[in-house]
């Protein structure tokens, strides 16, 4: 061992290194009962060194732990980390724990025990849990606003159709779909100019900058003049993305294909 190193576990011995770590540490003997408990460990579980040690380590009620031992488990290579389980608290509660594991050997070879690491996560799974039911209520939320945009532009004679921030066809309407037939997914310039790259005067660019944008302009379908209004919708919408343009061709229904 380094010099400057044994003369700094002299002064500051490996005990006190382990009481002062910020992670719950405790070692147990081959038969699972505890024999070291740090600071850590009990400021998580609630239970002091003099309560735990000694104590059969199933006294926390671990799981899956309870089911499997990964410590001792002959079929489980070591060292384990960043493996999640869960303990009771002393007041009842259940603690979300990441911990590390490994087993612990003498000069000789022999397993003496085995040590443990661990961190709680309980507010990080808290918080996980409520973006996922957030993220869950806000998709519904977005799928009503998308059935309800969706049919308000079926109801128009007019043709109009949703485009995406990647210029691709993401809804049409009725009137539309009789027209055209079934363009989704399609980018936009492909479809209404039968260009391979987006317009030189693109209304969705300026649509974003002057919110409703109106101009006249050929297009290839359905292939005469007509008046194009593009309306930037900034609220996301599901599977578009968000940002999508609302497009409208006005007076489009009574013009017909060349």
């Amino acid at each position: 061992m380094d010099s400057k190193l044994n003369r700094f576990f002299k002064a500051y011995p490996l005990e006190k290194l382990m009481q002062t770590i910020p992670t719950g540490l405790f070692m147990v003997n081959p038969e699972m009962e505890i024999v070291y408990w740090n600071n850590e460990a009990e400021r998580i579980t609630g239970y002091t060194a003099s309560e735990a040690v000694g104590r059969h380590c199933s006294f926390l009620d671990g799981t899956p732990c309870d089911k499997h031992c990964g410590l001792f488990g002959v079929n489980v290579p070591k060292p384990i980390t960043g493996i999640g389980c869960s303990v009771v608290h002393r007041d009842g509660h259940r603690v979300e724990l990441t911990k590390n594991i490994d087993l612990l050997y003498d000069t000789e070879g022999v397993m003496i025990g085995g040590i443990e690491s661990f961190v709680d996560i309980t507010q990080l799974k808290d918080l996980q849990k409520n973006l996922k039911q957030e993220v869950a209520a806000r998709t519904v939320e977005l799928e009503q606003e998308q059935r309800n945009l969706s049919s308000v532009l079926d109801g128009m004679t007019d043709l109009a159709y949703l485009c995406t921030e990647d210029y691709g066809i993401s809804f049409m309407n009725r009137a539309m779909q009789e027209l055209l037939g079934e363009i989704r997914a399609r980018k936009c310039y492909e479809v209404m100019h039968g260009l391979p790259r987006i317009c030189d005067d693109c209304p969705f660019r300026k649509s974003r900058r002057e919110r409703l944008y109106v101009r006249s302009a050929s297009c290839r379908c359905p292939g005469v003049p007509m008046r194009l209004s593009t309306l930037p919708y900034t609220r996301p919408m599901a599977g578009c993305g968000s940002w999508v343009c609302v497009v409208i061709l006005l007076s489009a229904c009574a013009m017909k294909l060349n």
